[in-house]
């Protein structure tokens, strides 16, 4: 039988209460973390991989490898996702330098 709603009211109280005692993000052994040029650099570069296991499982498809379409479907499908991601995330950062470009001082 599934909890009432009412249980759920304590949960969020004591997350309210780790949320105020959280410390700045730091990686293992105290140091600073990665700088947003990095973060970006690595998103990058992951998509970029993704694309390319979506363009060399179609060629291998096409090229008559033993390679099932499903598997060329679900891969060009991650790649398409992953793009699509991407360009979402940039138009949001390009959308917030506006607004704080817009902002008055």
């Amino acid at each position: 039988m599934p909890e009432p709603i009412s249980a759920i009211t304590p949960l969020l109280g004591a997350r309210a209460a780790e949320a105020t005692q959280l410390k700045p993000a730091t990686a293992q052994g105290g140091t600073q973390s990665p700088s947003f040029g990095a973060v970006l650099q690595r998103a990058i570069t992951g998509l970029d991989q993704v694309a390319k296991a979506g363009d060399s499982a179609a060629e291998a498809y096409a090229a008559g490898a033993d390679v099932e379409l499903h598997d060329v479907m679900i891969a060009m499908q991650e790649a398409q996702i992953s793009f699509e991601l991407a360009s979402q995330v940039r138009s949001k950062a390009v959308e917030a330098y506006q607004e704080i470009m817009r902002m008055q001082l």
